[in-house]
C-alpha cells in the first residue's frame, strides 16, 4: 500500500479558518443535478510478499513410468478405467502413443484422440469431448523444441464437455522419442478443465519462456476461469504464481501496466451472473513479477456512476487522502441517491437494479454525508461540512440508522477537539455499537464488494489489502460484520 495508508493514525489537526455560522440548508433540486466531473477510481495498490510461497512444482516422471508409458497402446482401445488414477494413466498412455505415432504433429493427435475415445466410449459422441490442445515451443531456452499438450480425462463424468478434468503432459525429444517428462494436474478444487493456452514469452526478462493458460469451469450461471503461470527449466516444471487467481468471465491481457519494463498480467471481470450476487461491477488484477512470483499488485475497479460504487470509491480516496477526489465521488453519491429519493424500486438509468428501502437507503446516504463532511473538513471547508450535516439530518431518517446519528457526532468531536482523525473514530465507535443496524444491504448480495467495518473511517490506518478485504472477485462473499 502506498506510505500514506500505512501512516499510524496521527492526528489531522485543521484549525478553523474563521467563526461558523448556521448555514441555510441545501434546497431541493428542482430539476436533476448534472453529475460532477470525478476521476476513475484509484487503483487499490496491494504490497507484494518479499518470500511468496510458490504453488507446489509437480515431481518429474521417473525414468521406469517413462518405459512403461512408451509402451505401444494395443488397437482397438480398451474402455478406460473408473479409477482417477488409472485413468490417468490411461491418458497419459494413449497421448504419448499418439505424439509418437504422428511425430508430434498436433493436428493429427487431436483426430485421432477423437477417433479412439469415441471409439473406446459407446454412445459417446464428438460433440461432447473437449479438445486436446497444444504447443510446441522451445521453453528452457535450450534450441530444442518441446511440446505441451493438455487432454481432457474423458471418463462417466463427462456428461458435458466442460465437466472434464484435464492433464497437461509436457515431452521432450530423446533420440527418437516423445517423451514425457512432467504430468500437470489441478489441485484440490483448482483442477484443469478445458484448458487454452493465453501466451508462451519471455514475459519477466529472466531469459526462459513463461506459459500463460487458463482453465475454464462452466457453472449453470457462471463460467470461473483460472489464471496459471508456469515454466519448464529443462528438469524441474515450477509454477510461478503466489496467489491462486480465479475470477467469474476472466479476459486476460498482457501488457506493461506499471512501467518497470516487464511484462504484467491483467485479469478483468468478476461479474457473477445470477440473481442473488447484487451489485457488481467488473475489476482487473494486475499480476507482477515481484520477488520471484507473480503477485497481484493492484485491484482496478471499473468507474461506475452507481451511489453504492461511489460510496465505496470515496472511502478508498480519502484513506489515500485524496481530499478532493473523496469529495466528488461522495457529491456524485449524494447526488444520485437525493434524486432516486421518490423512485423505491430502480437508480436512474439501472431500471434492473434494487435501490435499498427504507431504513437501508437511509443508511447509504448518511454515510456518504459523512464522507462527504470528512473531505471538506480535511479541505478547511467548515461551513460547507456543517450544511451537510444540517441536510443530512434533514433527509436521512433516524429509526435503525446508527449512520445519522454518528455524523452528529463525527462534527461535535471535531469542533471539539480540531481534530480529524480523533473526530472520525468517536463517529467509527457510535456505528459499530450497533452491528445489527448498520448493513446496507442486509439480505443481498452474496459477491458483492462490502465496506468492511474496520474501514468504516478510512483515517485511522486500518485499511486491510484487497484479499482481506473483498475476495477473490466473484469467488468470496461479504464478510461477517461488513456493510
Amino acid at each position: 500500500f502506498p506510505t500514506a495508508i500505512r501512516e499510524s493514525a496521527q492526528s489531522i489537526t485543521l484549525p478553523p479558518t474563521s467563526p461558523l455560522m448556521p448555514p441555510t440548508p441545501t434546497p431541493p433540486p428542482t430539476s436533476t443535478p448534472g453529475p460532477i466531473p470525478v476521476a476513475s477510481p484509484l487503483p487499490i495498490r496491494i504490497s507484494p510478499s518479499p518470500s511468496p510461497a510458490l504453488w507446489p512444482t509437480p515431481s518429474p516422471l521417473p525414468s521406469d513410468v517413462i518405459t512403461r508409458i512408451l509402451t505401444p497402446v494395443t488397437t482397438p482401445l480398451p474402455k478406460p478405467p473408473r479409477s482417477s488414477t488409472r485413468l490417468q494413466d490411461y491418458y497419459l498412455r494413449l497421448v504419448t502413443h499418439l505424439v509418437n505415432r504422428f511425430h508430434g504433429d498436433l493436428g493429427a493427435v487431436q483426430r485421432a484422440y477423437l477417433a479412439a475415445v469415441t471409439q473406446a466410449w459407446e454412445g459417446l459422441t464428438s460433440d461432447r469431448i473437449p479438445q486436446v490442445v497444444g504447443v510446441h515451443d522451445d521453453l528452457d531456452g535450450d534450441g530444442e523444441e518441446e511440446l505441451l499438450v493438455f487432454v481432457p480425462l474423458v471418463g462417466e463424468q463427462c456428461g458435458i464437455a466442460s465437466q472434464c478434468p484435464y492433464i497437461g503432459v509436457l515431452f521432450e525429444q530423446e533420440q527418437a522419442f516423445w517423451a514425457p517428462r512432467v504430468v500437470l494436474t489441478g489441485k484440490n478444487d483448482m483442477r484443469l478443465s478445458l484448458v487454452r493456452v493465453r501466451s508462451i514469452s519471455d514475459a519477466n526478462n529472466d531469459g526462459k519462456a513463461e506459459v500463460v493458460f487458463l482453465s475454464e469451469i462452466r457453472g449453470a450461471h457462471t463460467d470461473f476461469v483460472q489464471v496459471w503461470i508456469g515454466q519448464w527449466g529443462g528438469e524441474v516444471w515450477r509454477y510461478l504464481m503466489a496467489h491462486p487467481v480465479v475470477m467469474a468471465f476472466a479476459r486476460v491481457e498482457m501488457r506493461d501496466w506499471d512501467g518497470n519494463g516487464l511484462v504484467d498480467i491483467l485479469v478483468r471481470g468478476g461479474i457473477v451472473a445470477s440473481v442473488g450476487a447484487g451489485l457488481q461491477r467488473e475489476h482487473t488484477l494486475v499480476l507482477a513479477w515481484r520477488h520471484g512470483a507473480y503477485q497481484i499488485i493492484a485491484d482496478v475497479p471499473e468507474a461506475s456512476d452507481h451511489p453504492y460504487f461511489l460510496m465505496l470509491d470515496a472511502n478508498w480516496a480519502l484513506a489515500n487522502r485524496e481530499w478532493q477526489r473523496a469529495e466528488g465521488l461522495a457529491a456524485n453519491a449524494w447526488v444520485g441517491l437525493q434524486t432516486a429519493w421518490d423512485a423505491p424500486d430502480t437508480f436512474p438509468g439501472e431500471e434492473d437494479e434494487w435501490l435499498p428501502p427504507q431504513p437501508h437507503r437511509s443508511r447509504l446516504l448518511a454515510y456518504v454525508g459523512i464522507e462527504r463532511m470528512l473531505a471538506l473538513l480535511a479541505l478547511g471547508r467548515e461551513n460547507q461540512a456543517h450544511a451537510v450535516l444540517v441536510d443530512l439530518e434533514a433527509t436521512a431518517q433516524a429509526s435503525q440508522n446508527p449512520y445519522r446519528q454518528a455524523a452528529r457526532r463525527l462534527w461535535e468531536t471535531y469542533l471539539r477537539t480540531g481534530d480529524l482523525v480523533t473526530a472520525c473514530t468517536a463517529m467509527e465507535r457510535d456505528i459499530l455499537a450497533h452491528p445489527e443496524s448498520i448493513a446496507f444491504y442486509p439480505w443481498y448480495g452474496y459477491n458483492m464488494e462490502r465496506l468492511g467495518a474496520e474501514n468504516v473511517c478510512p483515517l485511522d490506518g486500518r485499511t486491510l489489502p484487497v484479499q482481506d478485504q473483498f475476495w477473490l472477485r466473484g469467488i468470496r462473499g461479504p464478510v461477517e460484520g461488513s456493510p
